[in-house]
């Protein structure tokens, strides 16, 4: 397992579609080390704190193996933190990555709580009216991280697995949210699921 990339943003306004929009989406790699709070990175922001960050979203991970499959759909290369994430890894796929594991990085812990379920702004990110859309069909989301410990990431921190739960599969989790009321069974699954953050437990029980 290896940390390839840390990457923070500001908020900052982009024009789409002819209206302004405020976004932190724009994350850039940084080579210096980033305090983490129970909010994520202290020097990284979000534009809408309704449905951006807090404590059931600190910190976004996605996983540069699925780089190379978004390369070949979308014909571009794409940089690290391309997809909005604070962290870009190996080792931390979807399909293997249980909700309610922990990681370490250096003294930081952190538990995978949830998915990352994208909004428009990835359109915006990409230049491509298409793109969530997209994302969503490729089920390749990545994930939320829960800050159980605080303390320093270093960008070449190495990070390693000290707790893993047999509860759910991120991508399992996935499912439950793109099939919804189709898969009555993972919803109810993922609902009685302890590690899911209660944010997504009450946004899948609408479908119940």
């Amino acid at each position: 397992m290896k940390l390839v990339s840390l990457n923070i943003g500001k908020v900052i306004t982009v024009n789409w579609q002819g209206k302004p929009i405020e976004t932190g989406f724009f994350k850039k790699p940084t080579s210096e080390s980033q305090q983490v709070t129970y909010l994520g990175f202290k020097n990284d922001q979000q534009a809408d704190l309704a449905v951006h960050g807090g404590i059931d979203k600190a910190i976004y991970c996605y996983p540069k193996e699925h780089y190379a499959f978004w390369e070949k759909e979308l014909g571009i290369k794409i940089q690290a933190g391309a997809f909005g994430e604070n962290l870009t890894t190996i080792g931390l796929i979807d399909s293997e990555v249980n909700i309610g594991d922990v990681y370490t990085f250096g003294d930081v812990e952190l538990q995978v709580c949830q998915p990352r379920f994208p909004c428009f702004k990835l359109n915006i990110a990409f230049n491509n009216k298409e793109m969530l859309a997209r994302f969503i069909d490729a089920e390749r989301f990545g994930f939320y991280l829960k800050v159980i410990k605080e303390g320093i990431i270093k960008p070449d921190t190495s990070f390693e697995l000290v707790k893993s739960v047999n509860s759910q599969k991120v991508s399992e989790a996935v499912k439950a949210f793109t099939e919804r009321s189709s898969n009555k069974a993972l919803l109810e699954q993922s609902i009685n699921n302890p590690f899911l953050a209660e944010q997504a437990k009450d946004y899948l029980g609408r479908f119940i």
